[in-house]
């Protein structure tokens, strides 16, 4: 459908600057980049990844714009991530599904408490048990998509360390009403609390603790001592 809207089904383009997805489809493609602020529906894979269209490419890189496959939603993504989180998503999830009749965004945003029973936290790390702990965030997000009334599901679940404040879930879904939204955000958000294998260790300045199930802490140091 988008190649026939370009002209084209392969092209190379090469940049001697920072674009975003956007100002690289305005360039090469503007009727597509019409269509889609007309609001036709599209996926923007870079290199085999869905992404926003405020993502900052590299150099070297390979875009395909692709319109949803049939079967029921396709805007799914599920991913760990280290470092920064780009937000520019959640704008992209208004602007892209308003127009083809969504009626809400339902969010969690989950971040790093800094006191815990009155202590102060250093850090949190993320331990993820690889590779199902991927595989598993990619299947619940897949079948929250399918759920009546799903338009998008995108999951960032935090990996590494943290530091009190830094985001450590994210989880946006799209709906068709504000009660699809809300309700399937509920449900996926106990799913992956409960099925995803993501064990926390958390630093305070009284020392190490696991978190274990809903919240219960058990000192490092008590766990070392049994294998002593």
């Amino acid at each position: 459908m988008y190649r026939d809207l370009a002209g084209y089904e392969v092209t190379e383009k090469c940049i001697d600057r920072v674009l975003t997805i956007r100002e690289l489809i305005e360039s090469v493609a503007p009727r597509v980049m019409e269509a889609i602020q007309r609001g036709m529906p599209y996926i923007v894979l870079v290199d085999g990844e869905a992404k926003p269209l405020d993502y900052a490419l590299d150099r070297d890189c390979e875009i395909a714009i692709l319109p949803p496959p049939s079967g029921g939603s396709s805007d799914i993504s599920a991913e760990f991530f280290d470092g920064d989180l780009d937000l520019s998503l959640l704008k992209d999830l208004t602007v892209r599904y308003g127009p083809l009749g969504a009626g809400a965004l339902a969010v969690f945003i989950g971040f790093v408490k800094g006191v815990v029973e009155n202590r102060n936290v250093i850090e949190l790390v993320y331990e993820v048990y690889e590779p199902y702990g991927s595989q598993k965030l990619r299947q619940l997000a897949y079948e929250a998509s399918k759920r009546p009334g799903v338009l998008a599901v995108h999951v960032k679940h935090r990996k590494g360390a943290a530091k009190p404040g830094d985001i450590t879930l994210l989880v946006a879904v799209v709906g068709e009403s504000r009660g699809v939204a809300i309700d399937t955000l509920a449900w996926l958000l106990e799913r992956i609390k409960h099925e995803v294998p993501v064990f926390k260790l958390e630093r305070r300045e009284d020392g190490e603790f696991w978190v274990i199930g809903d919240g219960k802490r058990i000192p490092r140091k008590d766990v070392r001592s049994l294998s002593s």
